[in-house]
């Protein structure tokens, strides 16, 4: 065993491998949600990017410049009014940029009664 200074020290490969590494943050299995606050433009639209691609979300004529939220839960996108009321749902197709309101937009019943009549 030597003596002196050098018998408390470790090498420094030692060291190295002694302290603690961080480790990747992989959240594969978990889900990716996020809120926006938006303003829907004169077409009726808010944009969103998903997949690293600008999408552009039909919201519907009846909310032009209006201040809405979004609530995104991985492919799901839930709009709501600033006070909380429920404007519809859609899923994000990610074939395409302009996201059509059709197939898989859930209303409220409010705005599908307005448009019905």
């Amino acid at each position: 065993m030597p003596d002196g200074p050098l018998a408390r020290h470790n090498t420094p490969s030692v060291a190295y491998d002694a302290r603690a590494k961080a480790q990747p943050h992989t959240l594969i299995n978990q889900p990716h949600w996020r809120i926006r606050t938006d303003t829907v433009d004169k077409r009726g639209h808010v944009t969103l990017r998903y997949l690293g691609t600008l999408r552009h979300l039909n919201v519907g004529w009846a909310y032009r410049a209006q201040v809405i939220r979004l609530y995104v839960l991985d492919d799901i996108v839930t709009f709501t009014t600033q006070d909380g009321e429920f404007i519809g749902e859609t899923k994000i197709d990610p074939d395409r940029d302009y996201q059509p309101k059709g197939h898989g937009f859930r209303q409220s019943a409010q705005v599908q009664l307005f448009t019905m009549t």
